[in-house]
């Protein structure tokens, strides 16, 4: 078979298995992680097919790099360094950046895939509402722990929540994503994860400040609305997102449980300070925190430490100032890379597209104040797909309209 016969097959199949990828996870891990082998037998097909013209340049190659050398340095140098190394293997999610815009180059191509993803994000979130009101439970985490599910909506909902607004987007397109986000919407609030209730507003407000002001007034009477309709429980957990003083509570057992989540979470975080400053340059080692955080506490509570529950202390404990240098590096260089690509681009079906990705990102850097998401993987999938998404989007010069064939 002639190299150049290879092409079209594999960047078709690679389209295919980064959709079942991206989808998959929503629903399982383990099918997401089979499609991801399958991605890199077609993204290698099609590099053989179509040579360098396949690695597409995505600006952030040089960060990306510091931040893979400075984990082999903390695997290195960890306590576990067999479980570190297991751990580093997230690293093999940053190749989505460069293999989305390699799949996706038309237009039409970009806009099948935001398609599947938000029907099938609209679906998982359908079943998870039915299923968490038939249960009675208390939060919703049918597919995933919640607080995962909850960082998960976030991402997507900011992605497309700019959409919805854009003059350029199609009516029946526009139909079915706000469909989609009303029910992801839903679902986020049923997750009761006040890190991504923090993270969807701070996205959600950068997006009005910088394009579509109407969401204001939206976002303000959103939460008036939440204060006075919501249930008990869920006034509870915004009003005492701050609290750590029994006293306040009055007795209530769900404040009581709130406030001990509180106070659990600035127990790890004096922890891993405490972590960092024993060992500054390389940090402990992303491995078996469990145990190591039961030799600075003893007594934790059950299921404490087995993350340090906030993404900066963790990475400065685990990899020390090497790492922690090094992923702000990263994070910079991703968050001005999409700056500079929105501004190019705003205006345009591409620019708001941008500008999803933009919200997204900055509201897993909110969420990261409380959950250490950068070390989920399912998170972490999402989280470099939105910024994949954004990048493709610039290179397509994205349009709803766009009719061309695809580029063999």
């Amino acid at each position: 078979m002639q190299r150049s016969a290879l092409i079209l097959p594999a960047r078709r199949g690679l389209r295919l298995s980064l959709a079942v990828m991206i989808a998959g996870i929503l629903f399982s891990i383990a099918l997401s992680s089979v499609a991801f082998v399958v991605v890199g037998v077609c993204f290698a097909l099609l590099v053989a097919g179509e040579g360098r013209a396949a690695l597409r340049r995505s600006g952030l190659e040089y960060p990306m790099l510091v931040w893979a050398a400075a984990v082999l340095v903390m695997v290195v140098f960890a306590m576990y360094p067999a479980s570190s190394l297991l751990s580093a293997k997230r690293l093999l999610l940053l190749l989505i950046v460069f293999i989305l815009p390699a799949a996706f180059t038309d237009a039409r191509s970009l806009r099948w895939l935001l398609l599947v993803l938000a029907i099938t994000a609209g679906l998982q979130s359908l079943v998870g509402i039915v299923q968490h009101l038939w249960a009675g439970s208390e939060r919703l985490g049918l597919f995933q722990h919640y607080m995962t599910g909850g960082g998960m909506r976030m991402l997507l909902l900011l992605l497309f929540l700019p959409l919805l607004f854009d003059p350029e987007t199609p009516r029946r397109e526009r139909t079915l994503l706000i469909a989609a986000a009303t029910l992801m919407l839903v679902a986020l609030l049923f997750t009761m994860t006040r890190s991504s209730w923090l993270g969807f507003a701070a996205g959600a407000l950068l997006i009005a400040v910088l394009r579509y002001r109407l969401l204001l007034p939206v976002l303000a009477g959103g939460v008036v609305l939440l204060f006075l309709l919501a249930p008990q429980q869920y006034r509870d957990r915004l009003g005492m997102m701050f609290t750590t003083q029994k006293s306040e509570l009055r007795g209530e057992a769900q404040g009581e449980a709130v406030v001990q989540s509180n106070q659990a979470r600035l127990r790890m975080w004096r922890t891993g300070w405490q972590m960092f400053l024993e060992h500054p340059v390389t940090g402990v080692g992303d491995g078996e925190m469990h145990a190591i955080y039961r030799t600075y506490v003893p007594d934790a509570i059950k299921d404490e430490g087995g993350h340090l529950h906030n993404t900066y202390i963790h990475v400065l404990a685990t990899h020390g100032v090497i790492g922690a240098a090094a992923l702000l590096l990263l994070l910079g260089a991703v968050g001005l890379r999409l700056w500079r690509s929105w501004r190019r681009h705003r205006g345009n079906a591409a620019g708001t597209l941008v500008l999803g990705a933009i919200a997204a990102f900055v509201g897993f850097l909110v969420n990261g104040m409380a959950e250490y998401n950068f070390g989920d993987h399912e998170i972490v999938l999402l989280l470099w797909t939105v910024v994949g998404i954004a990048l493709t989007a610039e290179s397509v010069a994205f349009r709803w309209s766009d009719t061309k064939t695809e580029r063999v």
